[in-house]
């Protein structure tokens, strides 16, 4: 079912590009599909799903607990800060 899905969206995406491409008068808003958001957002779940499912036990015991430990930090330094959680150069 999702890659029948993944199909259709590849072939209208390659129908409006070919499209576009012989008039130029055509916005690149054809190009998306209101769907192609909610299966990108699926795409994603199953391959972090697939990600977290397939860790080596070593690797989960190793960086679990890192992480953990950082989110409490974070909270506790961070209360307030929506992006508490965002690891960035500052």
């Amino acid at each position: 079912m999702m890659i029948r899905r993944l199909q259709q969206a590849k072939a209208r995406r390659t129908a409006a590009a070919v499209a576009a491409a012989a008039s130029p008068t055509v916005t690149l808003t054809t190009l998306r599909n209101p769907n192609d958001m909610e299966m990108n957002s699926q795409m994603e779940q199953v391959v972090m799903n697939l990600r977290r499912m397939e860790r080596p036990t070593n690797t989960i015991k190793a960086l679990d607990s890192k992480r953990e430990e950082y989110m409490q930090y974070c909270n506790k330094v961070y209360p307030h800060d929506p992006y508490r959680y965002t690891l960035d150069r500052d």
